[in-house]
């Protein structure tokens, strides 16, 4: 939805987009999600080589679920939390099971008071830009686990919006706007009618048939499955190079590329490099970028 700002008024006018031609997708898929769910995060590098491979084929619409609203009365007790440095400790549970790189210490340093801000600026992305809100929430995702970087903060918030290509000026005067916060409770009512248990959810509905509903993180040949159960075309996978997978990530993780490329480790990072990739070393881990 195409918004336009008066930025003297502070006020904004969301539009309807035109419905684009083409082919339609093959399967529609509601990803239940929130910009700081460290499962979503360990999934990145099956669900990055999931869309790598399947490109229009789907068509993805991101509903957020406000994992945290504060911290006043707030408890998971199947994780273990009921205050911030308890996310320290789940975090390094969840990294020593996963090899995607995530660091917890924000959560003793600088703890993010509510999840909602994040969530409330990813619709505030998808309302100036609908094509950058996935990169715009990766690149939420990668300020809080590989940069320990608060995101329930406005100014971490908008250097992500501005290092995605937004107009930092639009994002701030559409989010003091109240719009993207009036979408973001009409998710929250959507996700009550949906069967979302937790973050991710993934429902699935081909143009035919029933659809089904994954629950919690999933590997990449679950997710090609899942697919293959819906739609009867063929899941043609390719099998690119270092320097393909550099282009099309545009920045990406070990585990992330590992997974894309089905490479080790021992051969992973010569592979990158000869591809010219340029490795930068963050607090959660190597980041590689094309």
């Amino acid at each position: 939805m195409p918004v336009e700002c008066n930025i003297n008024e502070g006020a904004c006018i969301v539009s309807e987009p035109p419905r684009a031609r083409g082919a339609e997708p093959e399967l529609d898929i509601v990803f239940a999600t929130d910009p700081i769910c460290s499962a979503c995060w360990v999934m990145e590098p099956a669900w990055r080589k999931f869309r790598f491979h399947l490109g229009k084929r789907i068509r993805v619409h991101y509903i957020y679920g406000g994992l945290l609203p504060g911290w006043a009365g707030f408890s998971d007790a199947g994780a273990g939390i009921r205050k911030p440095s308890d996310v320290a400790v789940h975090w390094a549970e969840v990294a020593s099971r996963s090899r995607q790189p995530l660091d917890g210490s924000v959560w003793n340093v600088d703890p993010p008071s509510t999840s909602y801000s994040a969530c409330i600026a990813s619709l505030a992305a998808r309302l100036l830009a609908p094509e950058k809100e996935e990169a715009f929430v990766r690149r939420v995702r990668r300020a809080i686990f590989l940069e320990a970087k608060n995101v329930a903060r406005p100014e971490h918030l908008e250097l992500c919006a501005a290092e995605t290509g937004l107009d930092v000026n639009l994002f701030r005067v559409l989010l003091a706007s109240g719009t993207p916060k009036r979408l973001f409770e009409q998710e929250l009512a959507e996700m009550r009618r949906l069967p979302v248990r937790g973050f991710p959810t993934l429902i699935m509905k081909p143009a035919d048939g029933a659809g089904i509903v994954l629950f919690g993180t999933q590997s990449y040949q679950t997710l090609v499955s899942a697919f293959q159960r819906l739609v009867t075309t063929p899941f043609d996978a390719k099998s690119p190079t270092a320097s393909e997978g550099l282009s099309a990530y545009g920045d990406g993780t070990d585990a992330e590329f590992g997974e894309l490329l089905e490479v080790d480790n021992t051969a992973l990072d010569g592979a990158l490099a000869r591809a010219n990739g340029r490795p930068e070393r963050l607090l959660g881990g190597v980041l590689w970028r094309g």
